[in-house]
């Protein structure tokens, strides 16, 4: 589901964004090209799916900009994407930082929201609700496995050539385009690419990680790809 829901969203944001049919169904055709670069994780019951659905959605509810009703929609999925993986409160500081942007000290209240939801209900409602071991099984073991070395940026910057060279480097040129632009160029999805590439690091620091550690750096190197095309 969590993979089904992915393929969707690709389509449908590429779809909304150039009201091209055509273009919607190129990005769908890379992610589903993307099966075995992405480590096949995406059939399996493994969190990378889910993280990478509600990452989506949640910035995709963000992009609508209709009202804050919709905004605090957005944040609260991307709330879900840190429950399924660590790796999406990365996704979550982006909406929070896009909204935080947009809308000034008006945005508190979607951090607070945030903070209450994430990490404050993690260290007093994790144990209560997944056992007395949640803590260690989330938090102190991986962080066991982090190693910087030159080994992990070259491992990083390999994976981008071999897999996603010509994607990333238009990917790249779109967001730049849009940093320049006028403030009204600035879409969420250029915000979260940023989060998406600082995801692939951090699953690089872990030498023993598979691939599916890069399927949210991936997915985002096609919808950005794909947009900037």
């Amino acid at each position: 589901l969590g993979a089904l829901g992915s393929a969707f969203l690709m389509f449908w944001i590429v779809f909304k964004t150039t009201r091209s049919v055509w273009w919607g169904f190129v990005s769908l055709g890379l992610f589903a090209a993307a099966y075995r670069v992405m480590d096949v994780y995406l059939d399996t019951a493994h969190s990378d799916s889910w993280l990478l659905c509600t990452a989506l959605l949640g910035s995709y509810l963000i992009s609508l900009k209709r009202s804050r009703t919709w905004n605090m929609a957005g944040i609260v999925v991307l709330v879900a994407s840190f429950w399924f993986k660590q790796h999406g409160a990365l996704f979550l500081l982006g909406g929070l930082a896009y909204l935080t942007w947009l809308e000034g000290r008006r945005s508190l209240i979607y951090w607070g929201v945030a903070a209450l939801l994430g990490p404050v209900l993690y260290l007093l409602a994790g144990p209560v609700l997944f056992g007395p071991a949640f803590h260690f099984f989330t938090w102190q073991t991986p962080r066991g496995w982090t190693e910087l070395n030159v080994a992990t940026v070259s491992r990083y910057l390999r994976f981008i050539v071999i897999s996603y060279l010509p994607l990333a480097l238009v990917a790249g040129a779109y967001a730049l385009w849009s940093l320049l632009k006028p403030r009204q160029r600035l879409t969420v999805w250029v915000v979260q690419f940023g989060a998406a590439l600082l995801s692939g690091f951090m699953g690089s620091l872990d030498p023993g990680s598979s691939n599916n550690v890069y399927i949210t750096m991936g997915a985002w190197f096609i919808l950005l790809g794909v947009l900037g095309l």
